[in-house]
């Protein structure tokens, strides 16, 4: 098995732009509460014929190493949020147990799946992530409050499952179902900031036990988490998730979202005519 990468010219590339990643989902993190994945997996897509992820298993990795970074960008993210008062500690505890169990099994579907269809469903969600975004579609709320126990582990359990699945910490499903019970976007966020966590925590555990058997991974490989690649991103997605949500109580201008928007769409066009071409 060769090494990740020589320590060369191209070495250093690859550290500013996994560094480069984790400042741009930092940002994304903080502002919207989406963890940060939806610019992780497509970057990690894009170089992973440099950083030695190609293979059968190469969708399995990026999205493990992925959700591990996502457990400290949901931090970090969450606890800028606390000190705007923008976390509902009511949904955290009902919501919690479900996500944990949901992202756990999420994990393990993914890492019997095949790679190409991981990435095309990954790609058809990140189109429709952006649709909402560019268009503001936000979800109208038609409820002043949450439903039953089970109603709630039901949808906690699925946005676990479904998140672990596409490698992301849950937030682009989380915001708008709490937004369509009635809880502000900034409220949403900062609670998905911290469920963002508990589904990646237990997601990632899922995913370095799954592949912790197989031998031809990349190097620098706990399971299908390459821990030298989740080195390089965590530090700046922790550093810069902050300036994002202090940008997301500052801005109210919609340009962002729309720029993120259309990126998602350009990478996820990328990578879908990779596959069909």
């Amino acid at each position: 098995m060769d090494s990740l990468i020589t320590f060369n010219n191209d070495f250093i590339i690859i550290v500013v732009l996994l560094l480069s990643v984790g400042i741009f989902a930092g940002l994304i993190a903080g502002m919207f509460g989406i963890g940060g994945g939806v610019v992780i997996v497509p970057a990690l897509y894009y170089l992973a014929p440099f950083i030695g992820f190609q293979g059968e298993h190469e969708m399995q990795i990026i999205m493990g190493t992925t959700l591990a970074s996502i457990i400290f960008t949901g931090i970090s993210s969450s606890y800028s949020h606390l000190k705007y008062k923008e976390v509902s500690w009511d949904v955290i505890k009902l919501w919690a147990p479900g996500m944990l169990i949901g992202s756990f099994f999420g994990a393990y579907l993914n890492t019997i799946a095949k790679g190409e269809v991981l990435t095309t469903i990954f790609a058809i969600f990140c189109i429709l992530i952006g649709i909402k975004m560019f268009f503001s579609v936000n979800s109208k709320a038609f409820f002043n409050k949450l439903p039953g126990f089970w109603v709630n582990q039901g949808i906690s359990s699925f946005i676990g499952a479904f998140s672990a699945m596409m490698g992301v910490g849950g937030g682009t499903l989380t915001v708008p179902a709490l937004s369509f019970f009635s809880y502000s976007m900034k409220q949403a966020a900062g609670t998905a900031s911290l469920l963002g966590s508990i589904v990646a925590l237990s997601g990632s555990i899922s995913y370095i036990l799954s592949g912790y058997a197989i031998l031809d991974l990349p190097a620098h490989s706990f399971g299908y988490v390459n821990y030298l690649a989740l080195f390089l991103i965590v530090p700046t997605t922790m550093i810069f998730a902050p300036l994002g949500t202090l940008l997301a109580h500052r801005l109210k201008d919609t340009f962002l979202e729309k720029l993120f928007a259309v990126i998602l769409w350009i990478s996820s066009i990328k990578m879908l005519y990779n596959i069909i071409f």
